[in-house]
């Protein structure tokens, strides 16, 4: 097994696109684990955050596209993950644990932020850090605060 990393991902329908199996056709066929920047909140929540750009939310299919892709896990660490808050952040989180998909770089405080998501595959261990610097709105963690982990940190 070999890991393919992935940038951002976003994905907003409510369908899976043909394009989704197509790549997944490739991802089997080269025995591929995928990691990926889930670009944005998997939430139903409205409470969008201030913020100057673009608020980005995703479909509650897009579980169900990063199973058939074999995402074996995601950063969380962006400019787009806390667009509908705290409530947005925790529902992603909760839709990813229940998926069994690995997650790192956000969290409800700076402990879950920080900590790697740590994974064995067959001989080899992987582990990833998901960490952000703040000039594009992203929001930093902290003690008691939900958000990103920091380069910093």
């Amino acid at each position: 097994m070999r890991l393919l990393v992935l940038g951002d991902f976003f994905y907003s329908y409510d369908y899976i696109a043909d394009d989704i199996f197509a790549m997944s056709e490739y991802i089997k066929n080269h025995d591929l684990g995928v990691v990926l920047n889930l670009e944005g909140a998997i939430t139903k929540s409205n409470s969008k955050i201030k913020k100057r750009g673009e608020h980005l939310r995703q479909s509650p299919k897009t579980i169900e596209v990063l199973r058939i892709l074999n995402v074996k896990g995601v950063s969380l660490s962006n400019n787009h993950i806390f667009d509908f808050g705290k409530e947005g952040l925790a529902e992603t989180i909760e839709a990813l644990d229940e998926a069994g998909i690995l997650h790192c770089g956000a969290g409800l405080d700076i402990n879950e932020a920080a900590k790697p998501m740590h994974f064995q595959w067959g001989d080899y261990s992987y582990e990833f850090y998901g960490m952000t610097d703040f000039y594009e709105e992203s929001i930093q963690a902290s003690d008691i605060q939900a958000g990103c982990a920091a380069i910093s940190n």
